[in-house]
């Protein structure tokens, strides 16, 4: 025993051979140690942001500038219950699989990224794509919720246009706030160019309730 008792210390292990043990090294502001502080702080979930977020993309159109740089920011909890709820609406009519609607959009949002990025909007990076494209998405699961009920053949113009308002809406949700952080340095022309990648795969999403 005497000898591993100088070994351990020499090779800086000597810490297994005490009997306390070690301290905190950190805690949060208000004196809570790591690991103990609220679930949604634990989480990195802020309810409000959220909230705010979703109002911007339910009245897309009052987006100012503020508001936009806001739904910019790169968040992921909030889209990804978007995306819950959209999964809710096309599992419930029997449309599509769980996994399906989640590939798309991790697969998709990189795509549509990289090109943004060869086009020259380098802020739109992949966090702030998923972010964007994912809030986006509630008008289309609130469409397919109004649309579930209808018996299929039955007022077929009547939801053919609520799916067309739907798209427009979503694509809405993504353009405006994304051309009002950086007006001033997009190309005006491929102000259109850019937008293509974004309502190509909003229109994808949308097929899937077909």
């Amino acid at each position: 025993f005497c000898r591993w008792n100088i070994f351990w210390p020499e090779k800086g292990y000597s810490y297994m051979l005490s009997d306390t043990s070690p301290e905190p090294t950190g805690s949060f502001d208000n004196g809570t140690p790591p690991g103990e502080g609220p679930l949604l702080e634990e989480l990195d979930i802020d309810p409000q942001a959220i909230v705010a977020k979703v109002m911007r993309v339910v009245v897309p159109l009052k987006t100012d500038l503020e508001s936009a740089v806001k739904l910019a920011e790169a968040d992921f909890w909030g889209p990804l219950f978007s995306v819950l709820f959209l999964i809710f609406s096309l599992v419930s009519n029997q449309k599509a699989t769980v996994s399906w609607p989640i590939s798309v959009w991790l697969c998709g949002c990189w795509v549509v990224s990289a090109v943004l990025r060869l086009l020259g909007r380098e802020d739109m990076v992949y966090s702030r794509t998923l972010s964007l494209v994912g809030y986006a998405l509630l008008p289309l699961a609130l469409c397919n919720l109004l649309v579930a009920p209808i018996p299929t053949g039955v007022a077929t113009f009547f939801t053919t246009l609520l799916r067309l308002v739907s798209l427009v809406w979503s694509s809405a949700a993504v353009l405006i706030p994304a051309a009002l952080v950086h007006v001033s340095t997009t190309p005006r022309g491929k102000r259109g160019l850019m937008a293509a990648p974004v309502v190509l795969l909003l229109m994808f999403f949308a097929t899937m309730s077909l």
